[in-house]
């Protein structure tokens, strides 16, 4: 028996709620601390560039795009419980994890490409900032969302 197989079994039953709980307290903390801390660590330019407004729907967009991200691995979750209902059960777990890590990364992508563009061409605030903001929750909700699989797979392996 595939021990990877099996391994991603028992990942993706029932794990992807407690993802999503990590990547959203993760990124209640990174907000609060950006909102609250910003004018010490963000160049005046910025400050001063980004309304309040459009850093807070920015920000929640990111959270929706990284939400999505995990989406493949809830519905590879699915496919599996079908799966084995009319398969092996080796062979079931080991379908789904071709194309979810890939779908996973297109989806975040192509998300946050479509958020810049909507920020950039829907807000009253500057390119740059738009850019800046787009690309630092890009950034840190991509480490959240690592770190929150990693831990889930460090269960598993124990």
């Amino acid at each position: 028996m595939d021990l990877r197989s099996t391994s991603f079994q028992r990942l993706s039953r029932g794990t992807t709620p407690r993802i999503l709980r990590r990547i959203s307290l993760g990124w209640l903390a990174v907000f609060l601390c950006i909102y609250l801390a910003g004018a010490w660590f963000l160049p005046k330019e910025v400050l001063e560039s980004i309304r309040d407004r459009d850093y807070f729907l920015l920000s929640i967009g990111s959270l929706l795009v990284s939400y999505l991200n995990v989406l493949p691995l809830a519905l590879a979750d699915r496919v599996q419980d079908d799966d084995r209902l009319h398969s092996n059960e080796l062979t079931a777990a080991a379908e789904p994890i071709n194309g979810t890590l890939l779908t996973g990364i297109i989806i975040r992508f192509a998300g946050t490409i479509a958020l810049f563009v909507l920020g950039r061409y829907q807000m009253a605030s500057a390119d740059q900032s738009v850019a800046f903001v787009v690309i630092l929750w890009y950034v840190v909700l991509s480490v959240i969302t690592t770190h929150a699989v990693a831990a889930e797979v460090k269960k598993v392996r124990q």
